[in-house]
């Protein structure tokens, strides 16, 4: 099979949410007759009611360039407005908000929708439509958000009224939305439990309810990817390919391709992989897809990993990393996508033995994650004093309305007693609520006070712990150099002071080298410790050729550990790895670090060396064993050390049960 034909080089990601139907961000040649004789009929309308008809016929394709998109909607809200017709002025702010939406503008989407069902009534048949669109909408928007708190607050309610009315169609829907909320916070059993109760509402044979089937079925797909169930994940990912394919829905034909494609090259079904990636070429004759969260090129690049055409995927990788932006590009999703490429590149490297260079992918590993841990950062800034501001404003409008509402009381109440007698009951009430909002400002005043002096606090013992570790580490060490200087100047021919010296120095610089690297960040993921972990065998490695060192990484999902924690682990893993070098007379020693959702993560140190009463009773002798098992304490990690058959020793370092 010969993929590269598959490999253009300037195109833009055209997909969005499976369960939404597509707005594309750019032109789209595959553009589909249909959409080309909407806009046709929007152009020869020969009245203002004829064009709105039009305009919002045509805004529900899924092919409309976004530019075209962006006008035609806010035609739409002037021309729904005129009308006065209700159904109408739904459905313009529907296509309003997803506008704004489409550039990120999620607070004004929110706005347009709530102004929009302010003026609708939900108990109104002929309003019920546009209203549950505009609802479930809102939910998207917190959603992209990552907000999934708010999206259930709107969602649940949402499914207590479709219930009541008894449509179907409805219920299912809201129950899709749902289990795409628990997928997004990680529960796939929950996302296939709202998924299973909502198919047997939704009729095949019916165009509508057969979409949103389609989408049920992708999302399926994708939470038993999660839970690690492959056929499963394979059966309902070709049941919605099948539906996606017969309804002519590319877009979402082309996102489950691609998760198909990634499956079975996981599972090494690469005679069905490579089928998947002809019909994924194909689409991309209509479509042009390019780096995105389903990242087209990802799914030819781990097919050619998986079958061992190292050489083609390296020059594919190469190729997509000169189109994402260089190093001081300081866009957050163009370093997300780089990164993946690295780490790809990495696999490459180390399956060729490539040394060399899989080190140099792995220097730009670090530095790609460094650079999304400072982007992600500033962007929480960012956001925040944005919120900010908007509330500011919010309340200063909310200040001037209560102004003048209270000017407009003082002005008609001498006339009428009885309202007179209301406005002052309504300000004794208004002052009362006031008194209670400044009690409970005073109280979250007080609470932060507290709170920020139990972080100065818990900053102090910090330090002092630190000052304790580096005085404790790194001072045997100096007095050790001390010790060795004095030798020298007593035993000037003697070359052995000069190696421990030297060897001394080295573990300072070291151990100084690795509590920095833990300390100065907030958090660190398993991930990085990993990381870390191989650069520390690459340091090892010249001074002990004999044996072979290995990192065995196998993370789903990436925990995240304080400094403190960090420090900790990669310490242990540290001593247990000098340990087998100095004492096992091992030919091989490996570090297996994996993290599953179903289990506890763990790091085991494996080596092939003389077994483990020997080993251990030497590291005993230097106080290594107790040192390990203290930090193990520190860390709240349990410490264990098996047989490994036939020869050597098992280091296990596992998260406790209560943790």
């Amino acid at each position: 099979m010969n993929l590269q034909l598959y490999l253009p080089i300037d195109f833009k990601l055209k997909f969005r949410f499976l369960f939404i139907c597509c707005i594309l961000s750019g032109y789209i040649a595959g553009q589909s007759l249909k959409t080309e004789a909407l806009l046709q009929k929007v152009h020869s309308a020969r009245n203002e009611q004829e064009k709105l008809d039009a305009i919002l016929e045509v805004c529900l394709q899924n092919d409309i360039n976004n530019d075209t998109f962006n006008t035609l909607a806010f035609s739409s809200k002037i021309l729904a407005q005129k009308s006065g017709n209700l159904q109408k002025i739904g459905m313009s702010t529907y296509f309003v908000a997803w506008a704004y939406y489409l550039k990120s503008y999620n607070d004004s989407a929110r706005l347009a929708i709530d102004e929009a069902l302010q003026k609708i009534n939900a108990k109104d048949p002929q309003l019920q439509d546009v209203n549950f669109k505009l609802k479930s909408f809102k939910t998207t928007t917190y959603q992209s958000e990552q907000n999934n708190t708010e999206a259930l607050k709107i969602l649940f309610p949402l499914l207590q009224d479709v219930q009541k009315s008894g449509n179907k169609l409805y219920i299912a829907q809201t129950m899709h939305l749902i289990a795409i909320v628990e997928g997004q916070q990680k529960n796939p059993r929950k996302t296939i439990q709202w998924e299973m109760q909502a198919i047997p509402l939704l009729n095949p044979n019916n165009v509508n309810e057969n979409n949103v089937l389609s989408t049920v079925y992708a999302t399926l797909g994708k939470a038993y990817i999660q839970l690690n169930k492959s056929d499963s994940a394979v059966f309902y990912n070709n049941e919605a390919i099948n539906n996606f394919r017969r309804s002519q829905d590319i877009y979402n034909l082309a996102i489950t391709l691609q998760r198909q494609a990634n499956l079975l090259t996981k599972t090494n079904d690469l005679k069905n992989a490579e089928l998947i990636l002809k019909e994924l070429s194909a689409l991309n004759d209509k479509i042009h897809m390019g780096d995105g969260d389903m990242n087209y090129w990802m799914a030819f690049i781990n097919f050619y990993i998986q079958s061992k055409k190292y050489d083609t995927a390296i020059s594919l990788i190469q190729e997509r990393l000169q189109n994402a932006g260089g190093v001081s590009d300081r866009n957050e999703t163009k370093w997300g996508i780089r990164l993946t490429y690295f780490e790809a590149l990495s696999a490459c490297y180390k399956a060729l033995g490539n040394t060399e260079k899989y080190a140099a992918v792995l220097e730009n590993i670090v530095q790609a994650k460094d650079s999304l841990y400072a982007l992600n950062s500033s962007e929480a800034i960012a956001q925040l004093q944005t919120k900010y501001e908007v509330q500011k404003k919010e309340n200063t409008i909310i200040e001037q309305k209560l102004e003048l509402t209270h000017k407009n009381f003082i002005m008609y109440g001498f006339a009428v007693l009885m309202v007179f007698a209301a406005i002052i009951g309504w300000l004794v009430f208004r002052n009362y609520s006031r008194k209670q909002k400044l009690k409970m400002l005073l109280q979250q005043q007080q609470n932060k006070i507290k709170a920020e002096q139990a972080v100065k606090d818990a900053e102090e013992n910090e330090r002092k712990r630190i000052a304790a570790d580096l005085h404790d580490n790194l001072g045997s060490y100096a007095a050790s150099i001390l010790s060795n200087v004095d030798h020298l100047e007593h035993n000037a021919v003697n070359v052995l002071p000069l190696k421990e010296l030297k060897g001394n120095s080295q573990a300072m610089v070291s151990i100084l080298s690795d509590t920095i690297w833990a300390l100065k960040k907030e958090k660190l993921s398993l991930t990085a410790i990993s990381d870390r972990v191989k650069l520390m065998l690459q340091r090892l490695s010249p001074s002990y050729p004999e044996i072979h060192l290995e990192v065995n990484e196998k993370i789903e999902n990436d925990i995240q550990l304080p400094p403190t924690q960090a420090y900790q682990l990669f310490s242990i893993i540290h001593e247990a790895v000098n340990n087998a070098l100095k004492h096992s007379k091992a030919s091989q020693i490996q570090v297996h670090i994996h993290s599953f959702y179903a289990q506890k993560p763990s790091v085991q140190v494996i080596d092939n060396g003389i077994g483990q009463s020997v080993v251990l009773n030497t590291i005993d002798a230097g106080n290594g064993l107790f040192n390990m098992r203290q930090r193990a304490e520190i860390l709240g990690w349990t410490l264990s050390f098996k047989q490994n058959l036939p020869v050597g020793i098992v280091v296990e370092i596992a998260e406790n049960t209560t943790n």
